[in-house]
């Protein structure tokens, strides 16, 4: 009995290869179920901005404030 075609699976080294680059964006299996390719998500375009802009806004974000209903003497 012959055995019907199934999806072509890339070699082994590609999938290593892309596992690794998967793993280097966020905790995932050595076996997952997908892969993720930074350059495909679209989000993350304008991030190195948004990151800067945080890191400059972190003083005043942590900076102490006065407590609330307290008066001034």
């Amino acid at each position: 009995m012959a055995e019907t075609p199934g999806p072509e699976r890339p070699p082994a080294e590609r999938v290593a290869e892309r596992s690794a680059l998967d793993q280097s964006v966020g905790a995932f299996s050595d076996n997952p179920p997908w892969l993720i390719d930074p350059a495909q998500l679209t989000w993350r375009v304008g991030l190195t901005a948004i990151r800067s802009v945080a890191r400059r806004q972190v003083p005043d974000m942590i900076a102490p404030r006065r407590w609330p209903g307290r008066r001034a003497a």
